[in-house]
């Protein structure tokens, strides 16, 4: 099973049925991480939106200009 391609297909369907239901659900969007330990020796992780995982042995959060980067959320359509 390919992980990375199953995870994004996911994500990927997940952003296409929020925003087919738009209308419906009103102002608002969502943020998500997913993180999968496999056969505990890989880690996948995946996220849309502001909120992020950071892996870190030393507590060191990698920043750009002091703050993590803001992406974009389901229910964002991008122009």
């Amino acid at each position: 099973m390919d992980t990375v391609n199953v995870t994004r297909r996911a994500y990927h369907i997940t952003d296409k049925e929020v925003l087919e239901k738009a209308f419906e659900l009103g102002k608002g969007g969502s943020t998500t991480i997913t993180a999968m330990l496999i056969n505990s020796q890989i880690v996948v992780v995946a996220n849309v939106g502001d909120s992020r995982a950071v892996i870190s042995k030393k507590g060191d959060v990698p920043r750009v200009d002091g703050q993590l980067v803001v992406g974009r959320t389901f229910r964002d359509i991008l122009v």
